[in-house]
């Protein structure tokens, strides 16, 4: 009798044993599934934020790029009298305009399509702003005799050099937009697709529920937010979101 009593303790034990490491395995799978995916998520993002800094490290042509591939020569200033008052880098435009109104100082805007005016043209002086509204830059441009030159004379070269930054802008954002498209549809799933496919796609399941019959094997993989796919031989059939 306390043979038989042994016997069941021992076996009642190894049984309770084998659930409890069971339950261990299965919570220390669930946790590194998480983990998994946590650092899928912030590698996708990591992807995209890349992706923006590239686009952003785009340089847009400027209007000094574009006068000087034609030949002309670009001085820049540090300063700029305009009777009494001394224009430089970082003024305020609103007390730059206010003063030339107020002194009657023959001065021009020089907008692009968008009508964004950024270029002020003071005698035979160039004045640009940010868009913060501060003097970024003051130039003179010159032919390739040194002679200054009135920047009306080449304001066509002025307006095809906003043109291109334009052009130049829309093309990166799109170009951003497309890289953001193809790595999302790198993400997708089809039905039809192989275990390993779905695999590099979305990652390790959370669980994985296999049937097996005499000629066919069929397995539920089990994502989070109630996502569900399942497989036949290890292809694809049926996606349940």
């Amino acid at each position: 009798m306390k043979k038989l009593l042994f016997v069941l303790f021992i076996s009642l034990f190894v049984l309770f044993g084998c659930n409890d490491d069971e339950v261990n395995s299965s919570s220390n799978l669930e946790e590194s599934t998480d983990s998994q995916l946590s650092t899928d998520i912030q590698e996708d993002d990591s992807e995209k934020q890349t992706i923006d800094e590239e686009v952003e490290e785009v340089k847009e042509p400027t209007i000094q790029e574009v006068l000087e591939q034609e030949g002309y020569i670009v001085e820049e200033l540090q300063v700029f009298p305009i009777q009494k008052l001394e224009v430089k880098i970082g003024d305020w435009r609103p007390d730059v305009v206010q003063y030339v109104m107020d002194n009657s100082i023959s001065y021009e805007f020089i907008c692009d399509p968008d009508n964004l005016c950024d270029y002020m043209e003071i005698e035979d002086t160039l004045i640009q702003f940010d868009d913060n509204l501060k003097v970024f830059g003051i130039y003179h441009i010159k032919d390739q005799n040194g002679q200054i030159l009135n920047p009306k004379s080449v304001d066509t070269l002025i307006d095809i050099a906003n043109e291109e930054g334009r052009i130049a802008g829309i093309k990166q954002r799109e170009e951003a937009e497309k890289l953001h498209k193809e790595m999302e549809e790198e993400k997708k799933i089809r039905i039809g697709m192989t275990d390993d496919e779905v695999l590099k796609r979305w990652g390790e399941p959370k669980d994985i529920n296999k049937t097996i019959t005499e000629h066919r094997i069929y397995e539920q993989w089990v994502y989070p937010n109630y996502q569900y796919l399942y497989f036949e031989d290890g292809i694809l059939t049926t996606i349940q979101q």
